[in-house]
Order: C-alpha cells, then structure tokens, then sequence
C-alpha cells in the first residue's frame, strides 16, 4: 500500500510564500499526513571547521561578485548555500534525513537545493532560474553566477518528475536554457500572502486620496531611489500627493513622504487599503508576489516591463508598465492615475478579477494537484 506521507522541504518562509504553499498542498492532500522539513534545520550550530571552509569555498567559486557587492555570503539566496562544498553537504543531510522513512512524494520550495530521493516522485516550485536575470535591467551575462552553480542548479530541475513555476518566462526559460523538457514544467502561477481587509474602501474617494504605496525589503533592488527622483516631480504637479513606503526603512528628507519601515505581514494590508496606487519600479524581480496583493486590495499598478511582470500588468487595463530607470514615464503614469480616480477604480477592479480568477493558492493548489496526481498514476 503507498505511503500517504509527503514531505515538504522548504528554507525559512521564502517571503512569506512557504505558509501559503504548505496550506494548498494540506487542502489539496487532505488524507495524506505533510511533514515539514526546514533545511536551515539541518545545519543549525556548524562547526568551526564548517563555517571556515563554506567561506573558503564561496570566496574560490564566487570571489569576483562577492568583492563587488554584486552577491552577499549569506541572506536570501546568498553565495555560501550554492557552493560545491555547502550544496554538497546540504543534499546529504537532507537524503539522510528522508532515508527514515517513505513517502508518497516530495515537495521542495525555491531551486537552491536537492531534495531528491531515489525513487520517490519529486516536486520543485520555484519563482525563479538563475539564468533568467539575464532579463533584469543592466544584467549582464558575467553577472550572473559561475557556471558550476549553473550545472548544480540544473541538476535541480532534472532530478524532479514536475517543475512548477509561479510565471510564464520562468517556464520558458527553464526549457529553453536548461534543457528541461516541456511536459516537464508547468507554469501554476502564484497567490498572494498579505491577507486582504475586509473593510477596504470601494469608493471613489479612496482613488482620489493621492497616495502612492511602495512594498519591498530591498529599498535599492526594489527601485527606491527611482521612486524617490519620480515623486519629486509627481509633488511639483499635484502638491497633495503622498507617498508611503512599507518593508523598508530608507533615510530620506522628503515632504509627503511616510516612512512605515518592516511591518508583519498580517498588518500590510491596512496600508494597501489606504492607498490609491500602488508602484514598484523595481530593477531585480523574481515575479513580484506585491503586484499581486496590490490587485487583491483594487489598487492599480505602475510597474517596470521585464520578467514576468507583463503577464499580469496589463498595459492599460490593470495598471501601468514603463520602461525600467524612465523617469519621465514613471511621472507621466502616475499622475495620470493619481488625476484619473474613475480609471484608477477600473484599473484596480480588473486586477482584482484577474486575481480571483487566476492568481490565488486555491487555482495554484489545484493545477499542482492535478499535475502530480498524472505523475503518481503513471508510476
């Protein structure tokens, strides 16, 4: 009789992301048991000797974008994990771990790791492919990472019966520059994690309140400064308009300008729903999950055209796309949308359907479902 075990690897909450996934696949398995497995588990007092050689090995194979400032040792998706020596090491308690038992099938989150086992169907879910920054702004093919990591990280998605993926060109990319086979990846998309609020406004005066949300950790990446230069010039036309920035903390001198820093994710939704629209311009985007909670609250978007953005900012329909470090488009969309409360309310109701007709964890949870059920049946 098969196991009704899974186990679902994960590595802390991958933005959040990891909890949202873990109750698709608890919806949609309902009469298996999920045993949860954070790798960050694993390794969790290494030894002196450990740490030094997991430095030595990140300094050898990624030196050069280290020294930069390009790449940092450790953080979201930092050099030391991918190393031979650290992704080695990993995998192995990782096989050791899941050799205690046997389960139906595994489930891994993010591609920066190896959760595979012999003879056990295996999942991956990812939101991005190294080789895809090559469509981030300014990338340059020597930014990205050496090619030994690039080998390690196909490795990923070949040991695995299915890849999912949260967007379109993440597919694309992962059959077209790993040698993935089509059958193989299935775009599911993706849904969101700041919980919308009941009592968001539907009214028009929201729209006509004139403040602009900024949501991102990363205050560089994220397109910060962009933001910064763009309002400047939004205040000079339209005095009134405000601007409010949640997940980090830049210091800045600037009128109209309120500075929320770090919030839990479960209060990220009152600033969405105080806001009128809703702007990243962000250089460095794996899919942009902010876009997506944007639209769950009906705030259209102002947003850069690269990745996998177009595929749900659609260009006059549920918000703005511009042209990455264009300042001039970035001011000129918003305060079109800021003057256009009507528009900006129609915006915001077409990104809230597109949501619920397609970006949310129960469609996400249910196509997943669907494809890992084909796997099982035909094992």
């Amino acid at each position: 009789m098969p196991s009704n075990k899974i186990a679902f690897i994960k590595r802390a909450s991958f933005s959040n992301t990891n909890d949202s996934v873990l109750e698709a696949l608890l919806r949609e398995f309902p009469d298996h048991h999920i045993e949860v497995l954070d790798i960050t588990n694993l390794i969790p007092n290494p030894s002196l000797k450990f740490r030094i050689l997991s430095h030595l090995h990140a300094y050898k194979e990624f030196g050069r974008l280290l020294v930069t400032g390009r790449e940092q040792m450790n953080g979201v998706g930092g050099c030391q994990i991918r190393t031979r020596y650290y992704f080695g090491t990993l995998n192995s308690k990782i096989q050791q771990y899941l050799a205690k038992d046997s389960y139906r099938f595994t489930f891994q989150t993010q591609s920066l790791f190896d959760a595979s086992i012999p003879s056990t169907p295996h999942f991956v879910y990812t939101d991005h492919a190294e080789r895809g920054c090559l469509n981030f702004p300014d990338f340059k093919k020597s930014d990205l990472f050496p090619a030994a990591w690039l080998d390690r990280e196909a490795t990923i998605y070949h040991n695995a019966a299915r890849v999912f993926t949260m967007s379109d060109i993440v597919r694309r990319c992962l059959i077209e520059d790993y040698g993935c086979s089509p059958e193989k990846v299935v775009s599911v998309g993706v849904g969101y994690n700041a919980p919308p609020q009941e009592d968001t406004p539907r009214n028009i005066d929201r729209y006509a309140n004139r403040n602009i949300l900024f949501v991102g950790r990363d205050w560089q990446y994220k397109g910060g400064p962009q933001l910064v230069e763009a309002f400047r010039r939004v205040s000079q036309i339209q005095p009134e308009a405000q601007l409010t920035i949640v997940g980090c903390s830049p210091l800045l001198n600037l009128r109209n300008c309120n500075v929320a820093g770090r919030v839990p994710v479960s209060q990220v939704g009152h600033f969405y729903k105080r806001a009128s629209v809703f702007c990243l311009p962000t250089r460095r985007e794996a899919f942009g999950i902010p876009f997506i909670e944007a639209f769950t609250h009906r705030l259209p978007v102002v947003a850069p055209r690269f990745g996998a953005i177009p595929e749900f900012v659609r260009d006059g329909e549920t918000g703005y796309l511009v042209e990455p470090d264009n300042t001039e488009q970035l001011v000129d969309r918003l305060c079109d949308l800021l003057n256009n409360p009507r528009k900006a309310e129609q915006f915001g109701e077409n990104g809230y359907r597109l949501v619920q007709e397609k970006y949310n964890w129960r469609t996400v949870g249910a196509k997943m479902r669907e494809n890992i059920e084909r796997v099982l049946q035909s094992r």
